[in-house]
């Protein structure tokens, strides 16, 4: 069994880096850096999902008919993974789906977005994703920075 004070300093250990991470998304234009600093976001959430029952107990959310918040941080760290890879897709001007069911039902959209990112486009991946993942995993990438360079 581990330490119960281990595992939460485990679980906030890199809440500065969440901070580099928005900073540097909002100031890039280099896709492959931009997909770099969402697969670390992705990471860092993923082991949040997996350590967030020993630190915080289950913690189901009645507004997600009981979803609890560890399965909404493993669809966060999915949908950042299936944003980076879209960053990275941009290079080449094609979408290419990285084998995540989350991504069929958003297909088209995926491809517009790797085309030309715009807001209105992740808003409504977002729209598409909340029914299949609940608006606390969606929130993640509803309130990634934007770019200054990024239309509407």
């Amino acid at each position: 069994m581990s330490d119960p004070v281990s595992t939460t300093a485990d679980y906030f250990a890199d809440d500065s880096d969440f901070d580099r991470i928005h900073r540097g998304l909002r100031r890039s234009r280099i896709p492959a850096e931009r997909a770099t600093l969402l697969d670390w976001k992705a990471a860092i959430t993923e082991r949040r999902a997996r350590l967030h029952t020993s630190v915080f107990g289950p913690d189901p959310n009645p507004h997600e008919d009981g979803r609890d918040l560890s399965v909404s941080l493993a669809h966060s760290a999915r949908l950042l993974r299936i944003i980076g890879n879209a960053e990275r897709c941009r290079d080449i001007g094609v979408w290419v789906p990285c084998d995540d069911a989350l991504e069929d039902p958003v297909a088209d959209l995926m491809q517009a977005f790797v085309r030309r990112p715009r807001r209105r486009l992740l808003r409504r991946l977002c729209v598409a994703w909340c029914p299949l993942v609940g608006g606390q995993a969606v929130e993640t990438i509803a309130c990634l920075p934007f770019p200054r360079w990024w239309i509407r």
